[in-house]
């Protein structure tokens, strides 16, 4: 589902694979080590049944934060997983915190800058069964929940929700998210609270963050490009027929996206000035090619998975 990388000889890939036997689907993680990916062991805690994983972060060698969710048959809805890595071969399943009565919650990002400081940012479904969303902080020792502001629901009762998240400090974080009904909203961190920075209504579907300081962020979607300047958000132009997926930078002159266009998956750079289009070879025996997540550590240094 998604990938963070340290450096070029050091990722961490995180997501979901088919179940054996009582347990229906498996959270995975794999390691690239400059050559080749190796597989992780991923606990399952009990009594569930499925399990996957939608985020990782790594902020140095030997420890990374990852996020998604698990269900059990009973009840099938899905509640928040947390699992750290510390090095060694093997993940630790961690307690994730919930809002009070509500019907299930997942976590869909997450974004660390030290070993005793994450954001984690997803959803969960309150007693209307409607979706709000859910953000939570990791500060070494333990998760906690926030208090996450919502624009007013949509005509469907749902509420835009956090899918995305990028911090440069424990008092510096940017979230965006969607609804269903293609309204959008940018929340920013400031180390106390959430506040809600920005909002579009005009089918800007913004998905991904990514941010390299206080003063620049990019974020992408189905609705085009936008970036942040330390004051205010504006539009940038994509190439006309392409769609961005999730975006990482590494300057204000460099990010790379993972994105669709007329001729199946691709990928989109900024250079700082413009979006241009870049083709992405399919695999060797591959007829098709899909890809979710991108993370960069240099401009000469990103995977795409």
């Amino acid at each position: 589902s998604t990938v963070s990388c340290i450096s070029a000889g050091l990722c961490e890939a995180v997501g979901s694979a088919a179940g054996t036997g009582a347990v229906t689907s498996a959270a995975v993680a794999y390691q690239w080590g400059g050559a080749a990916w190796a597989a992780q062991s991923v606990p399952l805690p009990a009594p569930a049944t499925s399990s996957g994983l939608d985020a990782v972060s790594c902020p140095v060698a030997g420890a990374c934060e990852a996020g998604g969710d698990l269900s059990d048959q009973p009840s099938g809805a899905p509640q928040a997983l947390a699992e750290s890595w510390s090095g060694g071969s093997s993940w630790q399943a961690q307690h994730a915190v919930a809002p009070q009565s509500i019907t299930s919650n997942s976590l869909a990002a997450v974004s660390c800058v030290s070993t005793s400081f994450c954001e984690a940012v997803g959803s969960y479904r309150n007693k209307k069964d409607r979706s709000v969303s859910l953000a939570e902080a990791w500060n070494g020792t333990s998760w906690r929940l926030q208090h996450t502001p919502n624009l007013p629901p949509g005509s469907d009762g749902n509420y835009p929700v956090m899918t995305s998240v990028s911090c440069v400090s424990a008092d510096f974080c940017e979230a965006a998210g969607s609804d269903g009904n293609n309204r959008s909203a940018v929340w920013s961190w400031n180390g106390a609270s959430w506040k809600i920075q920005a909002s579009y209504s005009t089918g800007l579907g913004l998905d991904s963050v990514s941010c390299v300081s206080a003063a620049y962020c990019e974020a992408v979607g189905s609705g085009g490009a936008r970036a942040w300047n330390g004051t205010t958000w504006s539009a940038q132009s994509v190439p006309e027929f392409m769609t961005l997926g999730e975006v990482s930078c590494v300057s204000a002159d460099f990010c790379e996206a993972t994105a669709s266009g007329l001729n199946g998956a691709e990928a989109g750079q900024w250079d700082g000035s413009t979006w241009s289009a870049q083709s992405v070879p399919t695999p060797s025996g591959g007829n098709a090619l899909f890809l979710y997540a991108v993370s960069c550590t240099a401009t000469n240094s990103c995977a795409m998975v």
